[in-house]
């Protein structure tokens, strides 16, 4: 079944990012993975086609993997299955922090120990016809180019992509060998709650 873009980035980065950090799981290993992604829309991509079948063409019936393409939790769904990985598995969906969110989800859980690594991260694939439309009628929007810590910015500028993450405690990345590439030395969550 052709997944959704925002879930092919997913599988794309985290292919990549496993790659790169060369972790390998024995089927024991596996039920203590846990991956954790964030996205703010899931399958838009998705659920636009299916609303042009169905309001567009007069189509009565949409693609009956519509709902599995289109949920936020698809990306995870799906590396869950091509990894094998069978420790908590789910999606944050909080906006533009959705991925961050994700990271220090995965983070706590390895920290606590309820995991002992992590693959995490985000992906998203905004560019329909109707998410932009959507995202014009805010009028936050730039309508000339991306400058965010600039004070003549006109506003944002919207993109697509994916980025993931191997989470481990220190100690196990040097004790196999792994190039270390950052460390997280803490997380936190708070909302501004006024606008």
């Amino acid at each position: 079944v052709p997944l959704d873009r925002f879930a092919q980035f997913a599988i794309v980065a985290a292919r990549e990012a496993l790659a790169q950090s060369g972790l390998e799981l024995s089927p024991d290993e596996r039920s203590r993975a846990a991956i954790v992604t964030g996205s703010c829309y899931g399958g838009k991509t998705s659920e636009d086609a299916g609303f042009h079948t169905l309001y567009r063409e007069n189509v009565p019936r949409v693609h009956p993997m519509t709902i599995p393409r289109l949920m936020a939790n698809a990306g995870a769904s799906a590396l869950t299955l091509e990894l094998g990985w069978q420790g908590p598995v789910w999606t944050v969906s909080t906006a533009c922090s959705s991925a961050n969110h994700a990271i220090g989800q995965a983070f706590w859980l390895v920290r606590h120990g309820l995991a002992d690594v992590a693959l995490a991260g985000g992906s998203e694939a905004p560019f329909t016809y109707g998410s932009l439309r959507a995202w014009e009628a805010l009028r936050v929007v730039s309508s000339d180019t991306c400058r965010p810590f600039s004070k003549t910015r006109s506003g944002m500028i919207l993109g697509e992509g994916a980025g993931m993450l191997v989470l481990e405690p220190l100690d196990r990345a040097l004790a196999r060998g792994a190039t270390v590439l950052a460390e997280i030395a803490g997380f936190g969550m708070a909302a501004d709650a006024h606008h």
